[in-house]
């Protein structure tokens, strides 16, 4: 009996939908993977409903290994589903994601605080560290024109130092913008590198 193929679960980030990875999800089952990108709502829902549609997709009794792939607030989200452990975890892969917050957050929510900018301010509470499967992050570092916001590389709407700010086993870092990352081929191809190897 054949087993089954290692699973992938994708998540976009605030303000995204899942056509923002259709190059990727290609790539990605190209690469035998199986590959499910979630849609769910950011602008006014909870974070928590996000994390809810992550959890019911991650839910499988195949058994096989599962991949969680996270960008901008995808990539928290992937977090906080890691930290609950779902069956056949085996990698958590985290792009531009900002994991000490984002100025930029900081300085949208002034103007509505929404739940989603609460979760991407500087000071929302910590997620869990994850643990005990290898983490990689694939960080931007094209700042573009409100680069300057950050006083410190970044990629335009998150700072390096802030992607970087997880317990990782692997990162590169990309002269690519935060929104033109869901679909640069660089990313693409680091993607494939680190859910078959868990480095990069």
């Amino acid at each position: 009996m054949t087993a089954p193929r290692a699973r992938v679960l994708i998540a976009h980030g605030w303000l995204g939908n899942r056509f923002q990875f259709h190059r990727m999800a290609r790539r990605v089952t190209e690469a035998a993977f199986d590959v499910t990108v979630l849609s769910y709502p950011t602008m006014f829902a909870p974070f928590e409903l996000a994390v809810d549609r992550a959890r019911r997709a991650a839910a499988n009794a195949s058994g096989a290994p599962l991949h969680l792939v996270g960008f901008s607030m995808g990539g928290l989200v992937m977090r906080a589903l890691a930290a609950e452990k779902p069956t056949g975890l085996a990698s958590l892969l985290l792009i531009g994601t900002p994991n000490a917050g984002s100025r930029m957050a900081d300085l949208a929510g002034r103007l509505a605080p929404t739940p989603a900018l609460r979760r991407l301010a500087t000071t929302a509470p910590a997620l869990p560290q994850p643990a005990g499967i290898p983490v990689g992050c694939i960080v931007g570092s094209r700042g573009g024109p409100l680069g300057f916001v950050f006083g410190e590389e970044n990629d335009g709407r998150v700072a390096v130092s802030s992607a970087l700010s997880v317990a990782y086993h692997d990162a590169r870092i990309i002269p690519v913008s935060h929104t033109a990352m869901p679909y640069a081929r660089q990313t693409a191809d680091l993607t494939v590198r680190f859910l078959r190897n868990g480095h990069f």
